[in-house]
């Protein structure tokens, strides 16, 4: 493919290629954005003892990671057909980049540094659940069991043990 022109029709695909996989990464780094502000505020949550507000916040932590999965899904051929087209670009010797191609490691980058702060904030939280249920296992332990009356028939009071029922 050395030497050879692109038609038209080939480089308007490759356009929409480009501009599809950069728009699914810009919607991929903006619900990595909205999962780290949702570990966040369950932080904080935890923090408060908000148990609560903390399962609101694990439900729509579900949600937003089935997205994510969702839109991986999308981005994978998508991803796939980039490398290809951009393989095929070095290979025939146009290493020219548009602004857009230039945009697509910077955006790979964020998400990368972004995907490490949500295992971070993950990991924090499920500390802070932990210690949370120490705590409670301690105190429940803790706890002294209420002195309980015994039941009046097994007890040995002196009472007849046998009753005889003959008539």
């Amino acid at each position: 493919m050395s030497g050879e022109k692109l038609t038209q029709a080939e480089i308007d695909e490759r356009t929409a290629v480009l501009r599809r996989f950069k728009k699914l990464l810009e919607e991929k780094r903006n619900k990595f954005r909205e999962y780290l502000a949702a570990l966040e505020q369950q932080e904080k949550s935890i923090s408060e003892g908000n148990m609560a507000q903390v399962e609101r916040q694990s439900v729509l932590e579900d949600y937003i990671v089935s997205e994510l999965y969702t839109i991986q899904r999308v981005i994978d051929p998508i991803e796939e057909m980039y490398r290809d087209i951009h393989r095929q670009k070095n290979i025939a010797g146009m290493v020219r980049d548009s602004e857009e191609e230039k945009f697509i490691p910077r955006l790979q980058a964020d998400l990368d540094k972004l995907q490490e702060d949500i295992l971070r904030q993950n990991k924090k939280n499920r500390e802070l659940l932990k210690s949370g249920m120490a705590e409670v296992r301690q105190e429940i332990n803790s706890l002294k069991k209420p002195f309980r009356k015994k039941n009046v028939y097994a007890s040995e009071s002196g009472n007849a043990s046998i009753i005889d029922i003959q008539t």
